[in-house]
């Protein structure tokens, strides 16, 4: 991508950004990097070898706090956690896609997400409780 944000492909194919726009790039090698698009990247290197162990890591996590709720005999606690699980999946998801959006389109994701969630919403002078969520003057956002 040169000064003027034009950014232009292996194809010949250029795409000229907005200046609201930004790129993030994840990329195994700088094989076809020129040394012009390497200096104006901010970069940050892991080396692979780092991240070998990271996904392993995360499923050994989530066994440990979800496989003795599966396997216990306390199966009445289950729906209790499932309503959990289900709220903290609907925060992280509008966190992480969210963040990409403008407020007034966290607002319409935020309420869409509530309405295909089928969970109960509360008033926002009520603390939400376990499957219920903030009704839509508040959002998750």
């Amino acid at each position: 991508m040169d000064d003027n944000k034009l950014l232009t492909l292996v194809n010949e194919e250029r795409i000229h950004l907005q200046d609201y726009c930004s790129l993030l790039f994840e990329v195994g090698d700088l094989k076809y990097a020129s040394a012009a698009t390497v200096s104006r990247c901010g970069m940050i290197y892991v080396d692979p070898e780092n991240l070998a162990n990271i996904i392993v890591q995360l499923t050994k996590l989530l066994d440990s706090l979800f496989l003795p709720l599966i396997n216990s005999e306390k199966k009445d606690q289950l729906e209790l956690y499932s309503d959990k699980i289900h709220v903290i999946f609907l925060q992280a998801f509008i966190l992480s896609f969210g963040v990409c959006l403008k407020q007034e389109d966290r607002i319409v994701l935020d309420i869409f997400i509530k309405y295909l969630s089928g969970l109960s919403t509360v008033s926002i002078d009520l603390k939400a409780k376990s499957g219920q969520l903030p009704n839509e003057k508040l959002l998750l956002f």
